[in-house]
């Protein structure tokens, strides 16, 4: 599967979009039930609707984090450790 929307910039709003609308729709519920009113059609049905579209982002986000691109062959190489010189031996004093 490749990238469907290869720019990161534009993954970020349409994640930003997706959790907007599932916190306005979230917080709108626990309004209702706060102030003990019943939850309008309209919410109950774009609560839906959003719950239904959840596997969209999340799919576009599954298909960019194991992209090609993102995985490494091979671990990277660790640094090469540099050896320290050991003391000169020191001459007995004559």
């Amino acid at each position: 599967m490749t990238n469907i929307i290869a720019s990161g910039v534009a993954r970020k709003v349409v994640y930003g979009i997706y959790a907007l609308l599932s916190l306005g729709t979230g917080a709108l519920h626990v309004f209702f039930s706060a102030v003990g009113l019943p939850d309008p059609s309209w919410l109950v049905g774009a609560t839906a609707v959003i719950a239904f579209l959840a596997s969209a982002p999340l799919t576009l986000a599954l298909v960019n984090v194991f992209a090609p691109e993102n995985q490494t062959a091979s671990a990277p190489a660790p640094a090469p450790v540099e050896a320290t010189p050991e003391p000169a031996p020191t001459q007995p004093a004559a």
